[in-house]
């Protein structure tokens, strides 16, 4: 656990109102906008920013604040600048929030999905269920703001015109911005290691995997050069590119070497690295691939095997537009059962819907999805070849996994108020039911039984702590390595089954 800082402490304490006319000239002009909550914003100053929030996002705002100042020094410390003006975070309860707003919407910013949204000195933030993933959208945003600063100046015309004559590749820019924002970990080897494994003859290749997964091979770059010539050359770079305007000769000043020669090194380290793990990896021993009928440069988003194991459910989401297609696992046959939405590549793709869980006994497949500012619940029976509708409640804002127990009653994994908890939903009465109802992030249900108890498992950060009563956020930051539980449904008893060090 983390204290908060007594800036924050006392800035919570101040708290001062924004009414909506501080966005009046740039709300409503091409968006549009399903929820009134926007009409009242909200502001907590600390000593380095100014959080931006409206009624919902509150239980988000007071997280992303104290990520803020907490992580504020460190990524200052790597990248050795400073700014005089504070910066401002925009924070949203989810991603449909943010995709709504209009705030920004005059100014040209990244938009690149994965990406911490940038407006000049503004950063904007959403809740994912993952607090992790909220820390890493902050930190993210502090280094994009310091390093356009430091790069491109804060004016209009220092930005104009340095942009035009410092032109950097996206593995520079992306890559040191993740870099500041997340430490190189297994999961990014993984990440690195698949996509070379794909075509080692092309992404052994700095400038081909540069050029087809920039944040990737700028990580790995960044990552190689402070292994392999310290922390500070980090900011020594940056510094020179900034003063020479010319990239390839910062590195010749700085680590003494060319930017070719620096390649050709990240080439042989990764290299040998991977080609000592041939014949010791077999992940292809049991396993036999499926061979799936959309179009390859559309990945899946969402799979769910039915409990029998004879259908395979699966959506692709194409920038927007989402089509589910079910697969006869005996035949190979497939087709498509439902589409929605539309491509659009200038706002983050929502990866997360629709959410899948098929019946337990029955062919019957539910698919949660939102339209608008709303959340549906769309069965599909195969059995009976019938389809219903059902809006979910408004107090659930936005659901990440579910369960179906039966006909009716479902567990959901869903975000309310700023938080990511569990729920019992029954779709006969539309009746709500909160099991969780805390700060901790609750996540990855799936149904199963423990010691003859019919249940639920879930991955938490929540510890020691299962009484899954109401909590309230304060001076804690839910941070903690998660770990597997499990939810008694018939007593309510909760047990942990692993413990994370």
């Amino acid at each position: 656990m983390y204290s908060l800082a007594t800036v924050v402490v006392v800035s919570l304490l101040t708290m001062c109102s924004l009414q909506a006319q501080s966005f009046d000239t740039e709300f409503g002009k091409n968006r549009v906008q399903y929820s009134d909550d926007f009409k009242y914003w909200n502001v907590y100053e600390t000593e380095n920013f100014l959080t931006y929030f409206y009624g919902k996002a509150r239980n988000v705002a007071i997280p992303t604040l104290q990520m803020a100042e907490l992580y504020h020094d460190e990524v200052q410390q790597i990248l050795e600048h400073k700014t005089n003006e504070k910066i401002q975070i925009i924070v949203y309860k989810d991603l449909a929030d943010l995709k709504q707003s209009n705030v920004g919407l005059s100014d040209a910013f990244v938009n690149a999905t994965g990406e911490t949204k940038i407006v000049g000195n503004r950063m904007f933030v959403y809740f994912d269920g993952d607090h992790h993933h909220l820390r890493r959208q902050v930190r993210e945003g502090i280094a994009s703001v310091y390093l356009n600063s430091m790069l491109f100046g804060s004016s209009l015309q220092e930005i104009v015109q340095n942009a035009v004559s410092l032109n950097l590749p996206e593995w520079y820019k992306q890559g040191i911005v993740r870099y500041c924002a997340r430490p190189w970990d297994y999961l990014l080897d993984d990440e690195l290691r698949d996509i070379i494994y794909q075509d080692p003859e092309r992404y052994l290749d700095f400038r081909k995997l540069s050029d087809d997964y920039p944040r990737i091979a700028g990580h790995a770059m960044w990552y190689y050069l402070d292994r392999n010539y310290g922390r500070n050359s980090i900011a020594n770079l940056l510094y020179l590119t900034k003063i020479t305007r010319d990239m390839e000769s910062s590195f010749l000043y700085v680590l003494g070497v060319s930017y070719e020669t620096v390649k050709q090194e990240w080439e042989e380290y990764y290299s040998t690295y991977y080609t000592a793990e041939t014949g010791k990896l077999d992940d292809s021993q049991g396993l036999v691939p499926i061979d799936l009928n959309h179009r390859e440069y559309v990945p899946p988003s969402q799979l769910a095997l039915s409990p029998s194991g004879d259908r395979l459910a699966y959506a692709v989401n194409d920038i927007g537009r989402i089509k589910v297609y079910l697969r006869d696992m005996a035949t190979g046959e497939e087709q498509r059962i439902w589409r929605y939405g539309y491509r659009n590549k200038l706002q983050a793709t929502d990866y997360n819907y629709p959410v899948m869980a098929w019946h337990p006994r029955a062919p019957i497949l539910s698919l949660f999805y939102q339209h608008r500012d709303e959340i549906i619940l769309l069965r599909k029976n195969f059995g009976k070849d019938e389809e219903e509708r059902q809006i979910i409640p408004g107090n659930l804002n936005r659901i990440y996994g579910a369960i179906t127990l039966d006909d009716d009653n479902y567990v959901l994994n869903a975000n309310s108020n700023g938080y990511s908890d569990l729920y019992l939903y029954n779709a006969n009465t539309r009746a709500v039911t909160a099991i969780s109802e805390d700060y901790y992030d609750d996540l990855d249900i799936s149904a199963g039984t423990y010691e003859g108890k019919r249940g639920f498992y879930w991955v938490s950060n929540r510890g020691d702590d299962v009484n899954m009563t109401k909590v309230d956020l304060e001076t804690t930051l839910p941070l903690d390595n998660r770990d597997v539980y499990f939810y008694d449904l018939s007593g309510g008893e909760v047990t942990r089954l692993t413990t994370t060090t």
